[in-house]
């Protein structure tokens, strides 16, 4: 499931951010917008593109700490999102 994964990637990002794994960003981040753009989650998708951006830009462990944040807020969205979605198709 997609918000299964989605939390051990949001795990793995915060763990690569603190050893600064740029390659290891830049790749979840990819997968994350891949999903999410599956998904339609359009808001998660270009927070996870922002990321992927700064990470291959270089920019400070401080910008890219915010868009990993973004992404965490996004990813909250999606999962209070899915519920009333899947409910109203039950019904």
């Amino acid at each position: 499931q997609f918000t299964l994964r989605l939390d051990r990637q949001i795990t793995d990002m915060n763990t690569s951010l603190q050893g600064y794994n740029s390659e290891r960003l830049r790749r979840e981040a990819h997968s994350i917008k891949g999903g999410a753009a599956n998904l339609s989650a359009r808001p998660l998708a270009r927070a996870a593109s922002a990321l992927e951006d700064l990470v291959r830009k270089e920019a400070s462990e401080a910008e890219i700490f915010l868009a990993l944040q973004k992404i965490i807020r996004e990813s909250q969205r999606l999962r209070n999102y899915l519920p009333a979605i899947s409910s109203s198709a039950e019904s």
